[in-house]
């Protein structure tokens, strides 16, 4: 509609089409005999310059042809699952090649949503796009209609939005060019303008130099790849070019982008492609890193003992006399595992509720009892990723335990080194403790983590510097490896729990696996839980095999209606919470029953939260109590999206390559209040406060304004936001930060029994009486649902698994490409639900299809040593020209275009001819299928047009 930009779009589209190789060939796909394969795409692309409304709107249209161009020069039938799957990926990739072929022409352009890469162009009347943007006014006015009319309330945001867009749109019709002619100048007229005072008013604009001052696309991509392996180890080619693209913001092209990808960027590195076809990418140094780290577990010591197995033998036959219990062999294997195992590294795997961390207690007992009067010492340092399962490490052996990080900043491996360097004897801090490490033959320590699967890469690597620096001082050292690979997945990047697994089934480390199963106490749940943990078949299979055995005791509900779903599961939750608990013990007390009721989305966590509170109050079991402004985690991106004016920012610090935690941006642990968005260049302004001395020697407080790249705040700050929570006696709460003066951790849960006016609160934290204040401790929440994350570890008498899931509509999705407002269920997910209750579980769903379709997915970890390395890819001398060379033809036929279809002397934009057709041009060799040579010609209706394009793939000879 506005000059240059119908033509410019259609530029963008073919450069987006000719740039986007690579990204094609991961999603034009075929299947062989050998699996899925890549081939070229033939497509034809409509431009589209008005919405179904008349309005203005550049968009295209692909229309992908059932036929794909395989390397011996025959087609194939499509295999369009990656097309389906990428949806979101095109679209941000046709904005960002729009956003730079704008600019390029020497239009200004205005992102107005960086996170999905939304442009306007600057110099247009906001009164001008309003008008234009009916489509926009009908969806809103569609969502709000439901609303009032109490309907989808549990349909996430985005899904409805998208449910209204069809709901409301206009069936297709005829339009003459002059109607729309006349349709335009109308709202032109209406808005006090004319198309001729814009077109005049812009291009005044494109006079004015344009400066461009963004960073390099290998930066771009640096940012992109160094936010993306703080979780993963391996990325996906489409997934790292779509966080270029919103690290770029539309300053790049997306064949800059690609190039800086392949071969631009020093440390990114090439794998290969997986089954699917994909192409995979990581680091060098994540390369180097994973490799490393299993080759140095291989080439641990071998551990001498100073216990022996006869007397640990006899000590748990004494233990099991004493207490009364029967202890499974895989308690008395984890036991012997850590106490007389040869070698260096040792690991445990147990499958949940087998009791692995409770067992250590027997080794702390054996210690005192035996050990340690015969002046003997095992000394266990206990480590845990959260502060939650540390504190349980802690009440299991009753040492000391901190957290991952904690013990990090606290014992980085270069204290070790000066140590020994000054020639003082080897000290630790464990919880505020010192303990000196004895020298001598008869001690041996221990570096035992619990949670061993949430353990990244980079963190192993810096526990191992810290094992190294101990031997190098003669000390005995080992390290004990505690988890399940098939629970919930770590966070950072790495694999290392299942390598090390690897490693101890072909016995290079000393390895036990716990299955005995103790949590259940119903027999029914116990085989259901069993068959979950199964290993002589697959995972999905166990996965499926206890959805239907639940289904046949009738604990799984399944109901379609949002609202009922939501409305059944509050009152489901009510019900079991307010009987008489199962336990002997607790209800001789008359203590209810103890339920956990998890999701798998913070959406879903914080609405059930509030009407089962509000249930609850109604019911006169609490009081509504009064509200208190309390922080909760944001998830960060890399784009100012995330962000909102008042957002309180934390900085953590980086990590230095000792494990030492390292100020960045601000001081250590301070905080900020985030005061200007700047989403044009993705920048964040924070304002500092902080105490100094003046002149005088008085304190007073200064505030200093900074600003920050977005892309550059993730791993170094935590987002708090800040928002209301009424609190009253009997609310169950969870603390949401490790804050050791006050004795709480992150993921602790508790009942309120006292709280007053100002805050104050005494909270039954499970058996343990805790003080806080809502003053200086804000980082609590409501407790009667959680995510499936912050429940692993727990145990009830009831579980409540909420699962909504996206409904299968033709295509199949994979994890991580359901709607995001759905959540993530998985093997993984429903294993940890269903396995946290001792009597009882119930599942209810939208769909038990689907929920039995998404449990088959089994969530692991990533890893470089899996995948084929590749060499780094060269820049060829051709695909820099595509950069920086004009394509000389392509603007003759765009100026050929604009002749057309502008009317010469009132610049008025005329609708195209209908006769104009792209002809699909013959490559030399090249065999098309006979169903595309018979396209002669095209009929089209105003504003559309058809461009059939043959791909440039390497060594295919042809080109558009």
């Amino acid at each position: 509609m506005l000059p240059g930009w119908t033509a410019s779009g259609r530029h963008t589209t073919r450069r987006c089409s000719r740039s986007c190789r690579t990204w094609r060939n991961i999603n034009s796909h075929y299947r062989s005999p050998e699996g899925i394969r890549c081939g070229g795409m033939v497509a034809a692309k409509f431009d589209h310059a008005t919405s179904r409304n008349v309005d203005p709107q550049l968009h295209s249209h692909v229309f992908v042809v059932n036929a794909v161009h395989t390397g011996d020069g025959s087609f194939r039938a499509n295999e369009p699952r990656a097309i389906f799957q990428d949806q979101k990926s095109l679209g941000l990739l046709y904005r960002q090649a729009l956003a730079r072929e704008l600019s390029e022409r020497g239009f200004e352009v205005e992102v107005r949503d960086r996170s999905q890469m939304f442009i306007e162009l600057k110099g247009i009347d906001p009164h001008l796009v309003e008008h234009f943007s009916s489509r926009r006014l009908a969806i809103e006015e569609q969502v709000e209609r439901w609303r009032t009319e109490g309907r989808f309330a549990e349909v996430p945001h985005a899904r409805l939005y998208e449910m209204a867009a069809l709901e409301s749109r206009d069936p297709k019709r005829s339009i003459t060019r002059e109607e729309v002619t006349r349709i335009f100048e109308r709202g032109f007229e209406e808005c006090g303008t004319s198309f001729a005072q814009v077109r005049r008013e812009l291009e005044r604009g494109r006079e004015l130099a344009i400066s461009r001052t963004a960073p390099d696309a290998s930066r771009v991509v640096e940012l992109a790849v160094r936010d993306l392996t703080e979780r993963e180890a391996v990325l996906d080619r489409a997934r790292l070019l779509d966080q270029a693209v919103l690290v770029s913001g539309g300053e790049h092209s997306v064949a800059e982008l690609n190039l800086a990808i392949d071969g631009g960027t020093p440390d990114v590195q090439r794998l290969g492609r997986d089954a699917r076809g994909r192409e995979l990418y990581t680091t060098r140094e994540m390369l180097e890193l994973e490799s490393r780290n299993l080759e140095r577990i291989r080439e641990f010591p071998a551990f001498e003992s100073v216990a022996r197995a006869p007397e640990v033998e006899a000590y748990l036959e004494l233990w099991q006399e004493k207490k009364g219990v029967r202890l499974t062999a895989g308690q008395k294997a984890e036991v012997h595992l850590e106490l007389t195992g040869s070698r260096g590294v040792a690991l445990t795997i147990g499958d949940p509720g087998t009791a692995k961390t409770s067992t250590l207690e027997i080794i702390e007992r054996f210690n005192e009892e035996v050990l340690c009067p015969e002046g003997r010492e095992h000394l266990s340092v206990n480590l845990s990723y959260t502060g939650k399962a540390a504190r349980e490490l802690s009440l299991a052996t009753g040492r000391p335990a901190l957290t991952l990080d904690s013990f990090e900043n606290t014992n980085p491996a270069s204290k070790f080194a000066l140590q020994r360097a000054n020639g003082e004897p080897p000290m630790l801090v464990v919880a505020g403790e010192k303990i000196l490490i004895p020298e001598g033959r008869e001690t041996q320590v221990v570096l035992r983590v619990d949670e061993a699967g949430f353990l990244g890469a980079r963190q192993a690597e810096r526990l191992l510097d810290v094992a190294d620096e101990l031997r190098q001082r003669g000390v005995r050292v080992k390290l004990h490896l505690l988890g399940d690979s098939k629970q919930m997945q770590g966070i950072q990047a790495g694999d290392l729990l299942r390598q090390v697994r690897e490693l101890g089934l072909k016995e290079e480390v000393d390895y036990a696996h716990l299955t005995e199963i103790l949590r259940q106490r119903d027999p029914g749940l116990l085989e259901i839980a069993k068959g979950l943990n199964r290993e002589d078949r697959e995972l999905a299979v166990n996965a499926r095999e206890a959805l239907r055995s639940l289904e046949r005791r009738q604990e799984v509900l399944e109901i379609a209606d949002p609202l009922e779903l939501h409305r059944a599961t509050v009152e489901h939750y009510l019900e079991e919470s307010r009987k008489l608990s199962r336990t002997p013990e607790r209800a001789a007390v008359g203590e209810t029953q103890q339920v956990l009721l998890v999701t798998t989305t913070n959406e879903a966590r914080r609405d059930l939260n509030r009407e089962i509170r509000q249930a609850r109050v109604t019911g006169g079991e609490i009081e509504e109590g009064r509200s208190f402004p309390v922080l909760t985690p944001v998830r960060q991106g890399i784009t100012v999206e995330g962000y909102q004016l008042g957002d309180t920012l934390h900085f953590s610090g980086e990590r230095t390559e000792d494990g030492r935690t390292v100020a960045w941006g601000a001081r250590l642990h301070a905080e900020g209040k985030v005061v200007g968005l700047d989403r044009e260049r993705n920048r964040v302004q924070v304002e500092l406060s902080f105490e100094t001395l003046d002149r005088q020697r008085r304190k007073v407080v200064r505030e200093v304004v900074k600003d920050f790249s977005a892309a550059e705040l993730p791993g170094r700050t935590t987002l708090l936001r800040e928002e209301e929570r009424s609190f009253s006696v009997g609310d169950r709460i969870v603390t949401l930060k490790n804050d050791r003066g006050v004795g709480v951790q992150n993921g602790s849960l508790g009942v309120v029994r006292e709280i007053d006016a100002t805050g104050r609160m005494r909270v039954d934290m499970e058996g343990r009486e805790v003080s806080l204040d809502l003053k200086t401790y804000r980082h609590v929440d409501h407790a009667y649902a959680l995510t499936i994350q912050k429940s692993q570890g727990a145990t009830v008498e009831h579980s409540i698994l909420y699962a909504p899931v996206h409904r299968k509509k033709g295509m199949e999705l994979e994890p991580g490409n359901e709607l995001e407002s759905y959540g993530r269920m998985s093997y993984n997910a429903l294993n940890v639900a269903v396995t946290r209750a001792r009597f009882a579980t119930r599942v209810l769903t939208n769909s038990i299809e689907d929920l039995e379709r998404s449990v088959q997915f089994v969530d692991r970890k990533s890893s470089t040593l899996d995948k084929a390395r590749e060499p780094v890819r060269e820049i060829t001398r051709a695909q820099q020209r595509e950069i920086t060379e004009p394509a000389h033809v392509l603007h003759r036929r765009i100026e050929e275009l604009e002749r057309v279809m502008l009317k010469r002397g009132d610049g008025v934009r005329r609708a195209p001819s209908l006769e104009h057709i792209v002809p699909l041009v013959r490559a030399p060799g090249l065999r098309i299928p006979e169903q595309v040579l018979q396209v002669r010609q095209v009929q089209k209706v105003v504003e559309r047009q058809l461009e059939l394009t043959l791909p440039k793939l390497p060594g295919m000879g042809f080109k558009i």
